[in-house]
């Protein structure tokens, strides 16, 4: 006799997803990944302040279908909204080149 048994889900936290990108350096209007330098998630927990940045390796989500596992980390973890809008914010400094 054959018994089909439903996949357990646990739900381990609720809350906001923000999805967010930095462009390419001199790209205005990014219309592709090309255009993308940096892909970004910020999870905010339902009912707490915490915030946790994650940044995105790949510029895209896993491929379930795949069991893809890395594909990011955790970058931050702070209390404040505005610390990271800090982290996000655009920068300047200088570089060398070889050569």
């Amino acid at each position: 006799m054959a018994t089909s048994r439903a996949p357990r889900h646990e739900t381990l936290e609720r809350g906001d997803i923000f999805f967010l990108y930095r462009p390419a350096v001199g790209e205005e209007n990014p219309t592709s990944l090309v255009d993308v330098q940096r892909f970004f998630i910020v999870l905010k927990p339902q009912g707490e302040t915490r915030f946790r940045l994650l940044i995105v390796g790949r510029k895209r989500l896993p491929k379930a279908a795949e069991h893809e596992r890395f594909w990011g980390f955790v970058h931050h973890v702070t209390d404040s909204a505005d610390a990271v809008e800090r982290r996000l914010r655009e920068s300047e400094y200088q570089t060398q080149t070889r050569g």
